[in-house]
């Protein structure tokens, strides 16, 4: 970068802050370094087979200068069976487990953190690199064999010793899949591919890239992602591998609605026992919820993404799936298991998706009017606590043709709201009999104008994870190359109040399609709108670690102590709780931390910037210099966006 008098120059003083940064980054990745040669030392004095995943690799091979890349935890790849001398051998190094329960985290996760007080290094141990739906007994739709990963790793000189590190197509897929976690919010992780791709030129097996891809189900990752890097970054792909990844469906946009509850529920549980110490029968139950959602997470998505290739397969053209996060993120069978998941498809091809559900085992409700399917299954599983006690899940699919549903924005429940529906339920005596998971599907039928106004809008409006929502948009004009009525489509906003969104979200899409296929007249249908911002500057709070730990403990007191079954269990436990018989006092600690944690939030400071850089040591930073404000030029690309 250099400065300028131009206004796409980069203002001095934002370029002295670069700088900056960049020393910081530099002078972090050598004490990193440090820290990486002695882990993997003491790891092969013990015996500890361990490979280095992702930054490593990419600091000190891919990037040109180790600067460019920060580096914060230490991502490490271990044998499952080898986590007790890994614990051992890290704890005589001065690392603790940043963990409540290692024997759930060992039994359900696929790794957790240990962190080192002495000079705040994090290590992020893992026995796996792709647990989408916490499928620990290889019955879900991404069952990962990790031994793979191992047998195709090669040995990497750092300095003067080495480490083992993945090959470039497992690597290449793990980044792929990284991106799609963080929903595509850092550019960053879109840089590191576009520069591993470069530095790999040549040497990349491609058809093992995409033998991985259909291997795992993760044609859709790897496709999207590659798709992005290629238009933000103009990196030469080969035609074949994006024709033959091309996906039935952006299948990550069923990940949040089904899935994204489902490291919280799982940690919920090391959470209630280490804050709540319940009963065991308690305890039990806690695990049962939690792993019955699981189990009926896998089956809705196998079932939606049967919908999905069936309707592709059957000539239709477009499929798109849209859907909030569950409000279970709590043990608590009161909750709804999934909230209501949309499929979007044109209205021509709705007579194709009614053959498409009855092909899938759906049946029709009541008359043809009624326009509502169901299917309803017990799903077995081996995991040890639902053994023999199937969960019945009953997904219902109603038809929907109204333009204007969609747009109806419904949001996620919040945490609170959660607690406090949690709390009234368990106070009245409501208990947890009804063990069936009910999933609400709409398929909503759209004139192709009415889809692309709710997917532009809906883009427009979002202040996250544009990048991510831009591919539902992608998808429309992949799978619809048919004739669109602009005058119609911003009429249509102005009555409904979403022009301002339409705007955004075409302007977000216009330069990842063709010049010519958004009529240029229709791209500035607000005037003077400025370019909107596809990326978010920071996701992670400073305060984030700890904030609402203690009220959490108390929550869980509360829960548990509601939840437990029986008077007289309920008032063992709150005597053992209380006074610490055959334990410590859990009471005490808890009224005192909620007195200490209210106080503590009401001092809270603002935060600044730089304090999100969490990669960086402070005492390497200078002082934050000011920012001059730079005038947001016209976009015209994809890359102008960012």
């Amino acid at each position: 970068m250099q400065a300028g008098a131009d206004d796409r120059a980069v203002p001095p003083a934002v370029l002295d802050e670069l700088q900056g940064l960049y020393r910081a980054s530099q002078a972090r990745n050598r004490r990193v370094y440090r820290v990486v040669e002695e882990i993997f030392r003491a790891f092969k004095e013990a015996d500890i087979e361990a490979m280095a995943l992702k930054d490593i690799h990419l600091a000190k091979v891919v990037f040109s200068d180790s600067g460019l890349r920060p580096l914060g935890d230490i991502d490490i790849l271990i044998r499952k069976e080898q986590y007790e001398k890994v614990d051992r051998c890290l704890a005589k190094m001065g690392f603790i487990a940043r963990v409540d329960d290692p024997h759930l985290t060992l039994k359900y996760g696929m790794g957790h953190h240990f962190r080192r007080p002495a000079d705040n290094m994090w290590a992020d141990v893992q026995w796996n690199i792709m647990q989408r739906e916490w499928d620990s007994y290889h019955e879900g739709n991404f069952d990962y064999q990790v031994d793979e990963l191992w047998a195709g790793a090669a040995m990497m000189p750092i300095d003067d010793f080495e480490i083992l590190v993945p090959s470039p197509e497992h690597m290449l897929f793990h980044l792929c899949l990284h991106v799609e976690g963080h929903k595509y919010s850092e550019l960053i992780l879109f840089c590191e591919i576009a520069e591993f791709i470069r530095h790999y030129q040549g040497e990349l097996n491609w058809d093992n890239v995409v033998r991985l891809a259909k291997r795992y189900g993760a044609e859709s990752s790897v496709y999207y992602v590659l798709q992005m890097v290629q238009q933000l970054f103009d990196v030469s792909l080969p035609h074949c591998v994006c024709s033959e990844l091309k996906p039935t469906h952006f299948k990550a946009n069923l990940f949040e609605p089904l899935f994204e509850n489902l490291p919280i529920l799982h940690r919920s549980l090391g959470e209630i026992r280490r804050f709540a110490a319940p009963p065991d029968a308690s305890m039990r139950k806690f695990e049962e919820e939690v792993r019955r959602q699981t189990v009926g997470a896998m089956y809705v998505y196998r079932a939606l993404d049967n919908i999905a290739s069936e309707f592709v397969q059957a000539s239709g053209s477009l499929v798109i799936m849209s859907g909030n996060p569950s409000e279970k993120i709590i043990p608590d069978a009161a909750l709804r298991p999934f909230e209501t998941i949309d499929i979007f498809v044109t209205q021509q091809e709705l007579t194709c998706m009614h053959r498409v559900l009855a092909t899938c085992g759906f049946h029709l409700i009541g008359d043809q009017e009624s326009e509502v399917y169901t299917k309803e299954s017990l799903v077995e599983s081996v995991a040890p606590v639902l053994a023999h006690r199937p969960t019945r899940v009953n997904v219902q699919v109603e038809i929907c043709s109204e333009a204007s549903l969609p747009l109806r924005v419904v949001k996620s429940s919040s945490k609170r709201t959660i607690v406090f529906k949690v709390i009234r339920r368990r106070l009245a005596g409501a208990g947890n009999s009804d063990v069936k998971l009910l999933a609400r599907i709409r398929v909503v039928a759209l004139r192709p104008e009415e889809l692309l106004l709710h997917l532009a809008a809906k883009l427009g409006s979002q202040s996250r994870d544009r990048l991510f929502g831009l591919c539902s948009l992608l998808e429309f004009f992949r799978g619809y190359s048919g004739p669109l009525d602009w005058r119609r489509i911003v009429a249509a906003a102005e009555q409904l109040g979403v022009k301002k969104g339409l705007s955004e979200g075409l302007m977000l899409v216009a330069g990842f399609l063709p010049q010519d296929r958004i009529p240029s007249e229709y791209l500035r249908v607000l005037e003077g709108c400025t370019p909107p911002r596809a990326l978010e500057s920071a996701r992670y709070d400073p305060d984030l670690d700890g904030r609402y730990t203690r009220f959490k403990a108390a929550f869980y007191y509360l829960f548990t102590l509601l939840s437990t079954a029986g008077v007289l269990t309920k008032v063992r436990y709150v005597l053992r709780t209380l006074v610490g018989w055959g334990a410590r006092p859990l009471v005490p600690g808890l009224l005192y931390g909620v007195l200490e944690s209210s106080f503590a939030t009401s001092q809270r400071r603002r935060r600044t910037a730089r304090e999100f850089a969490f990669w960086l040591d402070s005492d390497q930073v200078s002082p934050p210099a000011s920012v001059a404000t730079v005038k947001q030029p016209e976009a015209n690309s994809a890359r102008e966006i960012l």
